[in-house]
């Protein structure tokens, strides 16, 4: 294990993924701006939570995010092919290509603006279309044959929608910030406010247990989807004038 490369990882995570300042990003918010892209017809809630663990050419996501993070600005020809590269992917593999962008922002790493917000649009705009997906699908709790109880399986899509509206949210895109979808996630809560994780018998590796049975990682994502919620609503033009 190469403890001085995993040093400089939790050095560098808690300098930047863990300084709330560094995620007050300035941003208007703006509807009907991503590409329109329907659904994923032929999906099934199996399709929605077989991306768990990202990868691309067997080399987990996490690698690049690591060596972004723990680097200064620097990005391996791989992870500018698994990150940056022109490609439809789906799952917690985009969602990892958004985060990697975001870092690459929050660390002010040189980066041509033009390109960021063209990736950031195109990565919400497929984000969208597995969102509008979900919402399809109704998250379904009939039996797919996965080692999973039917409210894992829900538990499990709503921390992946949580994740798509904070990521997306942050860029300003108000598709994601509905009231249907604003609800849905209120409904998610515990009745302690708190919200569980997608899987009490898998933690991520970032998830600790907290009170009543919550993680801090489903919780915190319940917040920061809650919080942007209430900032667009605030940013409306009838409630500024109100």
């Amino acid at each position: 294990m190469n403890f001085d490369g995993l040093l400089g990882f939790i050095i560098a995570e808690e300098k930047y993924l863990l300084d709330p300042k560094k995620w007050m990003i300035e941003k208007n918010f703006v509807n009907n701006s991503l590409d329109n892209l329907g659904i994923y017809q032929n999906w099934t809630i199996a399709d929605v939570i077989k991306d768990k663990h990202a990868s691309y050419k067997g080399v987990p996501s996490d690698h690049c995010l690591m060596e972004i993070l723990a680097k200064d600005c620097y990005i391996s020809p791989f992870c500018r092919e698994m990150m940056l590269a022109p490609r439809v992917d789906k799952g917690y593999l985009l969602t990892h290509r958004l985060l990697y962008l975001q870092i690459v922002r929050l660390k002010q790493c040189p980066f041509n603006n033009h390109k960021f917000q063209d990736l950031t649009r195109k990565f919400c705009s497929l984000i969208l279309r597995e969102t509008r997906t979900n919402q399809h699908l109704g998250f379904p709790a009939h039996d797919i044959a996965l080692e999973q109880s039917k409210s894992e399986l829900k538990l499990r899509c709503h921390s992946k929608r949580l994740i798509l509206v904070v990521l997306c949210g942050l860029e300003g895109y108000a598709e994601f910030l509905n009231e249907n979808w604003k609800d849905e996630i209120l409904s998610w809560q515990t009745p302690f406010g708190c919200y569980k994780s997608e899987d009490q018998s898998d933690f991520k590796r970032s998830s600790n247990v907290i009170s009543f049975g919550c993680t801090d990682h489903a919780t915190g994502l319940g917040a920061a989807a809650l919080a942007l919620n209430l900032r667009f609503e605030i940013s409306r033009p009838d409630n500024r004038n109100s």
